[in-house]
């Protein structure tokens, strides 16, 4: 029963997690849909002794504001403020001290706009409510590009991830809603 105290760790940390984030069966159900909604990403946590890996991923409007190749100085800004910002996960992230969590790596893949426009973006299943309709300002230019950061941790003490703190809503307000799942 070596990994006894990683499960009670885990079950821990999503019950921590439950009153702030979602369901990983909301997350799952939206995953097998196919659906892309603004506003909502996905953060999956999983344990292993003390090896933790944390994945967030959600459409590029929840960080940047758009989906589209920037086109403007200010639109330049705003995806290299947010890379920059995925790249240091301690800015969305942070575990109890006492789990003596340390980072091991941080690899974020940004959008990719891809060569094709907005061929087909509306035979997509996705939820519109609250989505904003930007597309006639850049007609034949949005496509629904997603972030997507993988972040590996080390924790000398797993028996400490009873908690984790996630102010990805803090950093990025345009994401209002993850769907999160702990495995371990």
């Amino acid at each position: 029963m070596k990994n006894l105290p990683s499960r009670l760790a885990a079950g821990a940390l999503a019950a921590t997690l439950a009153p702030v984030i979602f369901t990983p069966a909301l997350a799952a159900e939206r995953r097998e849909a196919g659906r892309h909604e603004h506003g909502t990403g996905e953060l999956r946590v999983a344990i292993d002794g003390g090896d933790v890996e944390v994945e967030l991923e959600g459409p590029a409007a929840n960080f940047i504001g758009f989906e589209y190749q920037p086109a403007t100085a200010a639109e330049q800004q705003a995806l290299d403020a947010a890379l920059a910002t995925l790249r240091e996960p301690g800015q969305l992230l942070g575990w109890p001290a006492a789990a003596g969590c340390q980072l091991v790596s941080a690899e974020v893949t940004p959008p990719d706009y891809g060569e094709a426009g907005d061929e087909g973006h509306h035979d997509e299943d996705h939820d519109d409510a609250g989505h904003d309709d930007e597309h006639d300002e850049h007609d034949g230019e949005e496509s629904h590009s997603e972030f997507a950061a993988l972040y590996a941790y080390r924790c000398s003490n797993p028996d400490a991830l009873d908690a984790l703190r996630v102010l990805v809503f803090e950093r990025f307000p345009q994401t209002s809603r993850l769907n999160a799942s702990v495995a371990g």
